[in-house]
C-alpha cells in the first residue's frame, strides 16, 4: 500500500495504524481502519447501514476526513469503571 509522505503510517501485525491528518481530504477504507485501530469489514458494514458517509469514484470508494470524524463522534463514550 501506498500512502502521502505526509501520513504516519507504522505497521503493525497485519494492520496499520494511522493519524487522522487535516490536510488529506479523503481516506480509502483501508486507510479509515487503520486511522480507527478496525478493519475493513468494521468499515464496510458501517457504510453498509448508513451509519458512515461514503462516496464512490469510479470504482474506488472514498471517505471523507469530515465524514470519518462524524462517524467517530457518533461513537458510545467508553465508561469509567
Amino acid at each position: 500500500m501506498q500512502f502521502s509522505a505526509n501520513v504516519k503510517l507504522q505497521r503493525v501485525h497485519h494492520g496499520a495504524k494511522m493519524t487522522l491528518q487535516e490536510d488529506k481530504l479523503g481516506y480509502s477504507p483501508e486507510e479509515a481502519a487503520a486511522v480507527m485501530g478496525s478493519g475493513r469489514t468494521n468499515i464496510f458494514r458501517a457504510i453498509k447501514n448508513g451509519s458512515l458517509k461514503a462516496r464512490k469514484f469510479g470504482r474506488r470508494t472514498v471517505i471523507l476526513r469530515d465524514d470519518l470524524k462524524a462517524f467517530l463522534e457518533t461513537l458510545p463514550e467508553k465508561k469509567v469503571a
